[in-house]
């Protein structure tokens, strides 16, 4: 009889202690693997060919809400006001017309898949490494691997 009182107290120690521990490691947070992250984009990206293009931007930071707005702005006003009301130009066909036309690589969107699986944590840990005055605090990185992929990471600063 004792030792069935014994062995049940120990059972109930060994699960009060199993469901103690458990408990524990839940609240712990868990850290994004950033290693094996940038290995991966890092990877499927280099096999892109770099692109000679001035117009086009690889990398771009936006400050300001209204900063999109603007630029959007300014666009309109150069290509909407270049030409004559004679020669009316259908900017929706056009458009459409590059996208239609535009192939995707298996490299363009293994890129952009691996980018868009990155955890914002690890691109702004990156970040907090450059120099003081290269960093800002709360700021958005956004990566353009092509006109149908852009890649946003909210970095939220930290002041030293």
């Amino acid at each position: 009889m004792k030792t069935v009182r014994i062995r049940a107290m120990v059972i109930l120690v060994l699960v009060v202690t199993i469901l103690t521990l458990i408990s524990t490691t839940e609240s712990v947070p868990q850290r994004p693997l950033c290693i094996s992250q940038f290995a991966l984009a890092n990877h499927a990206c280099g096999l892109l060919p770099i692109t000679t293009n001035s117009n086009q931007q690889l990398v771009e930071d936006v400050d300001d809400p209204d900063e999109g707005e603007r630029r959007r702005r300014r666009r309109r006003r150069r290509t909407g006001h270049g030409h004559s009301h004679q020669q009316r130009h259908d900017h929706r066909r056009h458009s459409r017309r590059h996208r239609r036309h535009h192939h995707h690589t298996q490299e363009e969107s293994d890129c952009c898949r691996w980018l868009k699986e990155m955890d914002d944590a690890c691109v702004c840990q990156l970040f907090y490494r450059m120099p003081t005055f290269m960093r800002r605090p709360k700021h958005d990185y956004v990566i353009k691997v092509d006109d149908t992929c852009a890649v946003t990471f909210s970095c939220q600063g930290r002041l030293f």
